[in-house]
């Protein structure tokens, strides 16, 4: 009997070696575990990990010990937490609101009242603006 290390193997590298040494097939290990073959090839690739209710089935079909496996499996997961961590960025600027001044309003007379009013409101939207002083320019006349 050979003893194998586990602090390095991979569940795929666990399974590979349990179908050497068992003799199952991707066939019979899917209709066991009561998945598609698909699935359990993917388990063998090393694609996807199987997830913890397929792992009592598993470990019978492969005659794997249920701790080997189950240690193997966390240490993989582990593995797999870390790397997607050490792709998040640390810190995230989050930009912030742009400050919109607000019109102040003026004691004045009504026609200029209402030609700063229209200035203001240009830098907000200079379609209305627009409309204002077109409805300005055709009356014509003084605002009261």
């Amino acid at each position: 009997m050979t003893l194998i290390q586990v602090s390095k193997m991979t569940v795929s590298e666990l399974l590979q070696l349990a179908k050497k040494r068992v003799g199952f097939t991707i066939a019979s290990l899917a209709n066991h575990v009561g998945v598609a073959e698909v699935t359990a090839e993917t388990w063998i690739s090393g694609r996807y990990l199987p997830t913890r209710r397929y792992h009592q089935a598993i470990c019978e079909h492969t005659r794997t010990h249920r701790s080997r496996f189950a240690k193997v499996y966390e240490r993989q997961m582990e593995e797999r937490r870390d790397q997607k961590r050490s792709k998040l960025p640390c810190v995230v600027e989050v930009p912030s609101k742009k400050q919109v001044a607000q019109p102040q309003v003026k004691e004045t007379t009504s026609r200029q009242w209402a030609i700063e009013l229209a200035l203001e409101v240009s830098k907000f939207d200079a379609e209305r603006y627009q409309l204002f002083m077109d409805v300005l320019a055709a009356t014509g006349k003084e605002l009261q």
